[in-house]
């Protein structure tokens, strides 16, 4: 799989700008001031663009699972479409699969990747054995690690309980202080499969809207493009001590804080609501 720190571009949904006004400008700041271009697509019905736009997989190839989440049962006018999204430059169309699986359940690096037990309930009629085989095929990795879901969680999703910081380091949400039976759980799957972990601080705030949790103390939602970490701040929230653990741990990445309290208490933070990608560039 195409990791972070491969990719070079990004995107979001052209409701951005105008539902977060205060951090699309800081965001687009960040990112301009930087070479980069925010790139926007049409047609979506949330700001949520990780989680309905295909895996890229290769330089060249792509991959579509069917979006059709749990947590947006009852509520199709804003269940995005993918194939009704335009504005996305890609040079050859997704593979599609018949699966059913959200991109932000998808933490990949190299040859492996993660999800968590989510898939089981979206494919309820494929055995775990024959699923988990169709995604690894479908990603093109050797290892899918499957990890427990976050306990209360209707979203489910990899992108808010672990990242991956190089092939073989993840970096994880410190668990055993408000949930130390998820913790151990999490802790075991991560080691049986023999991935190097690290742990930041975490500390979930309580709070919904529209039935879904608030992301506000999730720091592990950050947007990481190349040599680029913009991370979640929450106010005077326990900022610093999680942004010199990441820059410590990565010495080469500019690591960015930005302000995200408004964004995560609707139940995302920056993976969330951006699609990365490595494409060719304009010269």
């Amino acid at each position: 799989m195409i990791a972070d720190w491969q990719k070079n571009t990004v995107f979001f949904s052209d409701l951005l700008p105008d539902r977060k006004k205060q951090l699309w400008a800081e965001l687009s700041s960040i990112l301009t001031t930087r070479g980069i271009v925010p790139h926007l697509v049409s047609g979506t019905r949330d700001i949520w663009v990780r989680d309905f736009l295909p895996i890229q997989i290769e330089a060249d190839r792509f991959v579509q699972f069917i979006y059709d989440p749990g947590y947006l049962c009852g509520v199709d006018e804003v269940r995005t479409v993918p194939a009704e999204v335009t504005g996305l430059p890609l040079r050859t169309p997704a593979i599609t699969s018949p699966l059913v699986l959200d991109g932000g359940n998808v933490v990949g690096a190299g040859d492996r990747a993660i999800v968590t037990e989510k898939v089981y309930d979206e494919n309820p009629n494929i055995p775990k054995d024959q699923l988990r085989e169709e995604i690894r095929a479908a990603l093109g990795i050797r290892e899918l690690i499957v990890i427990p879901r976050e306990p209360y969680d209707p979203i489910g999703h990899a992108d808010g309980v672990l990242r991956f910081l190089n092939d073989e380091l993840v970096l994880v949400n410190a668990y055993r202080a408000c949930d130390p039976g998820y913790c151990r759980r999490l802790d075991a799957v991560l080691a049986r499969h023999n991935l190097q972990t690290e742990k930041i601080p975490y500390r979930p705030q309580s709070g919904s809207t529209d039935g879904i949790p608030s992301a506000i103390g999730n720091f592990i939602n950050f947007l990481r493009l190349g040599n680029l970490l913009l991370l979640p701040n929450y106010g005077n929230f326990g900022n610093a001590s999680v942004f010199q653990i990441i820059s410590d741990l990565l010495p080469d990445t500019e690591v960015v804080p930005i302000d995200c309290t408004e964004l995560a208490s609707c139940g995302g933070v920056l993976n969330c609501c951006s699609w990365t990608a490595s494409l060719p560039q304009s010269k």
